[in-house]
């Protein structure tokens, strides 16, 4: 039995372009995309098929894909389900396989009639190393004024550029605005508040399940302390609230953002967003409140510099 807090090791090995009963062309899978592993690190894998059962890998546990490279990844387990092969169109959508191929893969290498578990997994965001990316927070008001939301839009980009790294929580407004800069998926991190919210799905783009996250119940218990009516929340709302954490702290809570870019109105704490500016602060992270005239002034320099 898996012991709490213990990572399982999974291989990912797979290569797509091994010949099959009909060819390379029988897979079907982009040619940029090697092996599993590479399909994994690229984000365009959030689940996998396996033969076995193993009882260990409930939903919240944590996985380290290795390689034969050396290359390792960690991910979340969000759920598992038993499939066959009356369901290879479906499958198809995510297992980049084509139907042909997983209606030969599961008859072949099933258990009973074909039957295979589907064990789906979150990968993470990307963790910064400090030595070579920073972190910062991209978060505000739903109701920025347009001319802040593209000077954010801007700021994202130029930031991405300069080697930052994004967290933001997928909200209209300002959000929208920091997510919508960052040119490369692979380089935010958007916490949603549960599996989808306002038109975005937990999977690849970045677009991360709070509540599967490994700090998730120390999230929730951070509304209580930074929120001033946490009595007053409905459940969707204290979610709300608790990834906000992940914005500041990360994914498991330990991993402080070197910055938060934000605007709330006259730069003061207002609003959800005060939330996350009073935990910032508390943990000692310089905050840029775009909504005080004077930091909008010295980002649109920077920008225009």
């Amino acid at each position: 039995m898996r012991m709490a807090g213990q990572v399982v090791t999974m291989p990912m090995n797979f290569a797509y372009q091994r010949q099959g009963p009909r060819g390379w062309g029988f897979y079907g899978t982009r040619p940029d995309l090697p092996t599993t592993m590479d399909a994994v690190i690229a984000g365009a894998r959030t689940s996998t098929l396996r033969k076995g059962i193993r009882r260990d890998l409930q939903p919240g546990a944590q996985l380290l894909f290795t390689d034969n490279q050396g290359r390792q990844q960690q991910a979340v387990v969000t759920g598992r389900r038993m499939v066959d092969p009356s369901m290879a169109d479906e499958l198809s959508q995510t297992e980049l396989w084509t139907p042909d191929f997983l209606r030969w893969y599961m008859g072949n290498q099933g258990l009973e009639n074909g039957r295979m578990e589907q064990l789906l997994y979150q990968v993470p965001g990307p963790t910064a190393s400090p030595a070579t990316s920073k972190i910062y927070a991209g978060i505000g008001s739903r109701k920025t004024p347009p001319e802040a939301l593209q000077v954010m839009r801007q700021l994202a980009t130029r930031m991405e550029q300069g080697g930052w790294l994004l967290r933001s929580g997928g909200a209209a407004g300002a959000d929208a605005a920091f997510e919508a800069g960052v040119i490369n998926p692979r380089h935010r991190s958007i916490y949603l508040p549960g599996r989808s919210f306002n038109q975005r799905v937990a999977g690849p783009g970045g677009y991360i399940d709070s509540t599967k996250m490994p700090g998730w119940q120390q999230a929730l218990e951070s509304v209580d302390q930074y929120h001033p009516a946490p009595d007053r929340l409905t459940p969707f709302a204290r979610n709300l609230m608790a990834r906000n954490a992940f914005q500041v702290l990360g994914p498991n809570m330990d991993r402080p953002a070197d910055l938060v870019v934000a605007w709330t109105p006259g730069g003061q704490l207002s609003g959800g967003t005060a939330q996350a500016l009073r935990m910032a602060r508390d943990h000692g992270i310089e905050v840029r409140n775009l909504g005080n005239p004077e930091t909008m002034a010295r980002a649109m320099r920077w920008l225009q510099g």
